[in-house]
């Protein structure tokens, strides 16, 4: 099994799959051509999701920190929260454009600030607020946080977007 994903007692930990209303929004900023790799895998239900939408992404059950993108043009998805500043490091050493769904209040953790600054990042805001779903596909309740799309690389119209 994968133990990239952080698991709690009882609960399900980072194992929460994004709702499609979020990918709705974050596909509109991505050239249709362009190969997205979803590398957070959870439960794998991600992958539906992204077809209904017309793509064809890669998205397998491997370890984010020793997959190789090469063939990735864009990284794009709903990282484990439990790893984030692991995972933000990691992105710019591949230095490929990504997109990640974070809590809004993650961008303002002065650990992640010290990531982010100077990267040129662009935000969009979500005008989306909707829950996410479980590993076997039940929708929680809306999220007790507010969303956005942290991106890098992605040459947006303005740094902030509000939807």
């Amino acid at each position: 099994m994968n133990t990239f994903w952080k698991k709690k007692d009882e609960g399900h930990g980072d194992l929460w799959e994004t709702h499609i209303d979020y990918l709705k929004i974050i596909d509109t900023f991505i050239p249709k051509d362009i190969q997205v790799n979803d590398p957070f895998y959870g439960s794998g239900l991600v992958k539906t999701y992204w077809n209904e939408l017309g793509r064809n992404i890669i998205h397998e059950n491997t370890d984010f920190f020793t997959e190789d993108f090469t063939t990735t043009e864009y990284i794009v998805g709903n990282p484990p929260f439990s790893k984030v500043t692991d995972i933000l490091k990691h992105l710019f050493v591949i230095n490929k454009p990504f997109a990640l769904l974070l809590p809004l209040q993650k961008i303002a953790q002065v650990k992640i600030q010290r990531i982010l600054k100077g990267k040129n990042i662009q935000v969009i805001i979500s005008n989306c607020y909707k829950g996410f779903l479980t590993p076997d596909g039940k929708p929680t309740r809306c999220a007790s946080m507010y969303m956005a799309w942290i991106t890098y690389g992605f040459d947006l119209e303005r740094d902030l977007i509000f939807l």
